[in-house]
């Protein structure tokens, strides 16, 4: 496969589409199959905002994607790629988001009931997610692990949800979390230098456990580094130019 096509699926998002046609087929670039998805959905949702102009209108359109999503993956099981990485597989999962963005605009549930309320979404979240694996539950998996970061969503956003102050522990966590798309952009990066370095068939024992080490930690300073020395300060220009961008996650 060509560098040149396979950047430029990259550049104009269909990373997606070349991957079911080609497999997996590029170690580093692959992860942006999931940016394809999010821009294209990203680009047609404000023209969907202008045409249909109602919240009533928006949540209907939102409810197709929720509902295309499993009927996509179960129709397109011979093909893991198609099934996991089309577009009309993954929208469910932004649609969710977007569903509770437009509820927190008109819904104000009694503020006691929202930490119970994320304690026991996060619950079934991790309950079904251990279930089994992704092969079995891939169908509507995505949509049940949307749905519950939604309605952990929904209640930050109506919020203020009543928190404990935070464990010092816990700082290196919350960080990641911070952190976590810049993780998930370039922790292939150096997995993928560690793997040419060290190939798995030629390592073996403690040494595989002082990688993983090795990669759990490097993949954390690289995505500090790409964090503040480009995420945060473009945040920051973005948020002083725009102040409708300013809400800080938790």
């Amino acid at each position: 496969m060509s560098f040149w096509l396979v950047d430029l699926a990259s550049l104009t998002f269909w990373m997606n589409v070349l991957m079911e046609r080609a497999g997996w087929l590029n170690y580093v670039l692959c992860v942006q199959w999931s940016l394809s998805i999010e821009e294209v959905f990203y680009a047609g949702f404000p023209v969907l905002c202008l045409l249909l102009r109602r919240d009533r209108l928006l949540l209907m359109a939102c409810g197709v994607f929720i509902a295309m999503g499993p009927i996509w993956r179960a129709t397109h099981q011979a093909s893991e790629y198609e099934e996991l990485n089309g577009y009309l597989s993954c929208f469910d999962g932004i649609a969710f988001g977007c569903c509770a963005a437009l509820l927190a605009r008109h819904l104000r549930p009694p503020a006691r009931l929202l930490r119970p309320l994320q304690i026991l979404a996060a619950i079934a979240m991790g309950w079904f997610y251990l279930s089994g694996p992704i092969g079995r539950t891939a169908i509507y998996g995505v949509t049940l692990m949307a749905l519950g970061t939604s309605v952990i969503l929904f209640a930050e956003l109506v919020g203020p949800v009543p928190r404990r102050p935070p464990l010092p522990m816990l700082a290196p966590l919350r960080r990641c979390g911070r952190l976590s798309y810049e993780l998930y952009l370039f922790h292939l990066i150096v997995l993928g230098l560690l793997r040419t370095a060290w190939p798995p068939d030629a390592t073996a024992g403690n040494a595989r456990l002082a990688l993983l080490g090795a990669y759990l930690v490097l993949s954390a300073a690289l995505a500090v580094l790409v964090g503040r020395c480009y995420s945060e300060p473009l945040h920051r220009r973005l948020r002083t130019r725009s102040p409708s961008l300013s809400f800080q996650p938790t």
